[in-house]
């Protein structure tokens, strides 16, 4: 899955990733894709919980996987840690890395109590973000 090699943002590679990114604000959206296709990730967008919930249980019908889901925090609708609970009791199994501009310490604990793998606090620099998803990707692929 990644080697470490550099994609072409200079960041960790991400080739053969299928990523799901839920976020609701469409910049974020857009520069978040960006970042993450340009590692090598395909990236499939969702824009609150309740369609990341529809979306996942699809994939499950197809039967194809997501490699990592990417999650805001604050969304209409279910909040991005509501999302992580009912995906994880949806048997989701992949890393789910939350993004969020609004967290502190009880926060992320509630984020890693719900099944998060790990957080990314906004703003971000590129190169940590995408780093962030291949760690996590790869820590999952290797166990």
């Amino acid at each position: 899955m990644s080697d470490g090699s550099s994609a072409g943002t200079g960041t960790a590679d991400l080739n053969s990733t299928r990523l799901m990114l839920v976020e609701d604000c469409p910049d974020d959206q857009r520069l978040m894709a960006l970042l993450l296709s340009r590692a090598g990730a395909e990236v499939i967008l969702e824009c609150n919980g309740e369609s990341a919930i529809r979306q996942f249980e699809r994939s499950l019908r197809r039967d194809t996987t997501y490699d990592g889901i990417v999650m805001d925090l604050q969304m209409s609708g279910i909040d991005g840690i509501e999302t992580t609970r009912r995906l994880r009791s949806r048997r989701y199994v992949g890393p789910i890395i939350a993004v969020t501009a609004h967290g502190d310490v009880n926060t992320e604990r509630e984020w890693l109590d719900a099944g998060c793998s790990c957080y990314v606090r906004k703003p971000f620099s590129p190169l940590h973000f995408v780093q962030s998803v291949a760690d996590a990707v790869c820590q999952n692929a290797a166990s």
